[in-house]
């Protein structure tokens, strides 16, 4: 095989559509392999650490005469039983 077929080979290959039974084999295979769980506990953790310091950077922050509050670096701690 020359790289003129190899390369004409592997179009045909891209050219073939997905089936639902390809989604599905890769959506079945993701879950045996992370489970259910973790894969919630791993959109959370993104979630946590990354897009909802995202969204709050995006903010111009509160106008409330005669300040501006203005939000900084999120911090996510527990507080200890009885502090709130």
């Amino acid at each position: 095989m020359e790289f003129g077929d190899a390369a004409d080979a592997d179009m045909e290959h891209e050219e073939e559509e997905i089936t639902q039974e390809d989604a599905w084999a890769v959506i079945t295979s993701y879950f045996e392999e992370k489970g259910l769980v973790r894969q919630q506990l791993d959109s959370f953790d993104e979630f946590i650490q990354n897009t909802m310091q995202e969204i709050v950077g995006a903010s111009l922050g509160l106008p409330r005469n005669p300040w501006l509050i203005s939000f900084r670096a999120l911090v996510l701690a527990v507080l200890p039983k009885g502090a709130w």
